[in-house]
Formats: C-alpha cells, structure tokens, sequence
C-alpha cells in the first residue's frame, strides 16, 4: 500500500525521535466494552462509536479487549469466526486511514488447521496485521489453535502483545526479551478472580522489567461467567496509575510519556 506524504513525514519524525533519544508522546486508548454474544455487528457498530471517542480525545492507539467483536465464546467460535480477508474488518482499516489512528479489536480467526484467538492490528495506509494467541488456557485447547508468532508494535514505544492467558506465563513475556519493550499490553477476557491475579501480575511485570503494563478487559457474560472490567495501567515502578470500574463500558487514556491516565 502506497504511503502518502503524511505517512513519510511520521516515519521520519520516528527515526528522528528515536535517533536523538526525544521521548515520545502516545495516548492509548483502552476501551472496555460489553460484547453481545454472537452478534458481531452490533459490537462492530460500538466499537467504531467508541473509536470515534478515542480520536476526539486524541488517541493514537485505540485497543480492545479478547474477542470483543463475537463476544468471548468459545463454544460457538466455529460459526462465529472469520476469514482473515473478510470485508467486516474494513470499516476498522477505514477507521485507522481517516483518523490516522492505529486500531487493535479481536476476533476468532478461521485458518486451514483451526480457529485462532486473534488481534487485528489496524494502522493508517498498511496492509491489516494478525497476532494470534501464541499460548492456549487449557479450556480453550477443544476449539482453538495455537500460532507461535510475536507481534512487536513499533509507534515508536516498542509495544509487546498478550492476549490473556498469555499474560500469566514468563515464557511468553520472555519471548520480548530481546525486543527492548516500552510497553506490554495485554487484552482480555477474565471474571473477577482472574482480574485479581491478573492485576498483580501486571504490576510485578511492571516493576521489574521497568515498563508500563496495560490491560483492556470486558464487562459482561462471558462462556458462562461475568467478564469483571477494571482495565487498568501501571507505571515503570507497578504503581496502579489508572483503572476503570468492574461494571460499566467506558475509556482509559494513558499518556505514556507522562504515565498519567484520564477516563471517559
């Protein structure tokens, strides 16, 4: 896909920034949401409503929690997934083009061997990009598979991936370790006990590896539980520098350079 002229200009403030050691502004939009289960086009719909919001605000990054266009289900992944080349995902693309924002949403893929868990990572003016779930919890393994491949987001923060289960696991973080991480950012699907661990999971990660963590997670059913909201951020020390509640859709901003956050 062609660049245009404001694409160029970004990469070499990029490489500017980066060879001068400049820090870097980026606002990240975490967007807590309440999917509607098996109703994609609903949840569609909300997503880019919300987009909108993240923009107005600034965003440069706007993320999504764990299958939050079908709604987490794995049971009924099989009708519910998509081709990776499906037009649904198109509206997103037209989204990242216009507002010049990169967007991360989630769905179930289907591939030749199976079904992946998977994020889209939407950017203006390039081809869709796919990080699939790397490391299955074990009551995912009857309807999905696994991909080992990493996903490194360049904005310039250096930004590595989870989807969560993922976060959990030192193996998968270690896979970043030779990718000098800004940020890892993990997007999820988890009831109230796993919000729990997963919050003191983040800030350890956080606080020993000295970089921002971040977490998006959903409100609402969920394969039969309560998904318990309470997207959150920690700073380079593990300090919980912002949260949403466990019960309403709403926004998180992170200002990564200022390690401040703000709710809409």
């Amino acid at each position: 896909m062609k660049l245009t002229i404001c694409d160029q200009l970004l990469d070499y403030l990029r490489c500017f920034l980066d060879h001068f050691k400049i820090p870097f502004t980026l606002i990240i939009a975490l967007t807590q949401t309440k999917p509607i289960s098996g109703n994609p086009d609903v949840n569609i719909e909300g997503q880019l409503a919300l987009i909108r919001q993240a923009v107005a605000a600034s965003a440069g990054l706007v993320v999504f929690p764990e299958l939050s266009i079908t709604g987490y289900e794995p049971r009924q992944a099989s009708k519910l997934a998509y081709p990776q080349d499906h037009e649904v995902f198109n509206a997103f693309q037209q989204a990242a083009d216009e507002s010049g924002t990169t967007i991360i949403t989630s769905t179930p893929l289907s591939k030749k061997p199976g079904i992946t868990i998977s994020l889209l990572i939407f950017q203006p003016q390039k081809p869709m990009q796919v990080y699939s779930k790397q490391y299955l919890h074990a009551d995912e393994e009857p309807y999905f598979i696994s991909e080992r491949t990493n996903y490194l987001l360049d904005l310039p923060d250096q930004i590595g991936l989870a989807i969560c289960y993922e976060l959990s696991l030192d193996e998968h973080f270690h896979t970043y370790a030779d990718q000098s991480l800004d940020i890892y950012l993990a997007s999820t699907a988890k009831e109230a006990s796993g919000v729990r661990k997963a919050q003191e999971r983040m800030s350890d990660l956080a606080r020993k590896n000295q970089l921002i963590t971040l977490m998006v997670n959903s409100i609402g059913p969920c394969d039969g539980v309560v998904c318990a909201g309470r997207s959150a951020a920690w700073d380079r020390r593990g300090n919980l520098i912002g949260e949403l509640p466990a019960d309403r859709e709403g926004i998180l901003l992170v200002d990564t350079l200022k390690a401040t956050t703000e709710t809409r």
